[in-house]
């Protein structure tokens, strides 16, 4: 049902910053549970950059396998991650998330990895990646199931909903935790 195996070094990209983007979650299983969370989902917290929402059936199986998570994107960059903490996200139309950059958002260094698994039956948007906080964007990702998973570094620009404009694009975004991390 989850792809752990495809978190390996063979498919790290680094252009323009270090990423893989990997089919993670069998798009089978997130094309039949789109139109049902679709129906009955509800928005949790509404921010200008998205909506934060009741849990997506994939969060269930993710929670299944964090142990094994933490493993391998620490086997994949040695980060001394010690938990995932996972949120179920949706674009709507006034959703717009600007070019930015998780790097020590926090103050503290605690996330130095992300993820988002894309989870709508067909691809509305993916990931925005920038070279520089002022450099265009290239989309990559959005295709159902797919993960994008990154090293968060002082160069890991991206941005999602700038361009593109959805009523619903629904994602799980994963923030990997240092140890003392409040998200912990």
């Amino acid at each position: 049902m989850i792809n752990l195996d495809a978190i390996h070094k063979d498919n790290i990209k680094y252009e323009p910053f270090e990423h893989l983007l990997i089919d993670f979650i069998d798009a089978d299983f997130v094309k039949s549970a789109y139109k049902e969370y679709k129906e009955s989902s509800t928005v949790l917290t509404k921010f200008d950059e998205f909506n934060n929402m009741f849990p997506h059936p994939a969060q269930d199986l993710l929670d299944e396998h964090r142990d094994e998570i933490v493993r391998k994107v620490n086997e994949l960059w040695d980060l001394d991650i010690v938990t995932v903490t996972m949120g179920t996200s949706m674009f709507d139309r006034t959703s717009k998330l600007d070019v930015h950059n998780d790097y020590n958002y926090d103050g503290d260094f605690y996330i130095p990895a992300r993820g988002i698994i894309y989870l709508n039956d067909e691809k509305v948007f993916g990931t925005n990646v920038h070279e520089d906080e002022r450099g265009p964007g290239k989309e990559i990702g959005g295709m159902p199931g797919q993960l994008l998973l990154f090293k968060v570094t002082e160069n890991s620009w991206h941005s999602a909903g700038v361009d593109i404009k959805s009523d619903f694009r629904i994602t799980i975004n994963w923030l990997l935790n240092r140890e003392g991390s409040p998200h912990q």
